[in-house]
């Protein structure tokens, strides 16, 4: 794929994020989450966050290599498209919430249902590994299995 084409996408991804973001109770990241590009998503985020960080620390040649790493051909295409659509669709959305509240009403279901359909075998995997971390614990490290919490529900007394 051509990096023309791989923009246009991220581009068309972007304005999917952007109008997700403009209805009130639906997240661009619902739509990166069912897009498949979460995870990516995310990592190009806490990368930009480096390089911040990096910044503001005067830490010059650290942010001068991650801007070099940074996956700019990802995040700027993205982030053109979820632009266009917030100025292109808030007063749009804003029309349809009030002229057609059942179908957006659909619409966000759909999106929630959607979101949930795609989330689920991760949970699933999820819960799993960390079942897995559990019984490793305490096979090795039995002490660590026997561990309690407790929460007071109210601070202790003082006599």
């Amino acid at each position: 794929m051509t990096r023309a084409s791989e923009a246009i996408r991220h581009v068309a991804r972007g304005l999917l994020m952007g109008a997700a973001d403009v209805v009130p109770g639906v997240s661009g990241g619902t739509v990166a989450l069912l897009l498949g590009i979460y995870t990516r998503l995310i990592d190009t985020v806490r990368a930009g966050a480096g390089v911040l960080g990096a910044l503001l620390r005067g830490r010059w040649r650290d942010a001068w290599h991650r801007l070099r790493s940074f996956e700019w051909g990802f995040a700027l295409p993205l982030v053109v498209g979820i632009v266009v659509a917030v100025v292109a669709l808030a007063s749009v959305i804003d029309e349809l919430l009030a002229d057609e509240p059942e179908v957006m009403a659909g619409l966000f279901f759909g999106l929630v249902a959607a979101s949930v359909v795609v989330a689920l075998p991760l949970m699933v995997v999820l819960v799993i590994m960390t079942a897995s971390f559990m019984k490793w614990l305490k096979e090795d490290y039995p002490a660590a299995g026997e561990t309690r919490i407790s929460v007071a529900s109210s601070p202790p007394r003082r006599d």
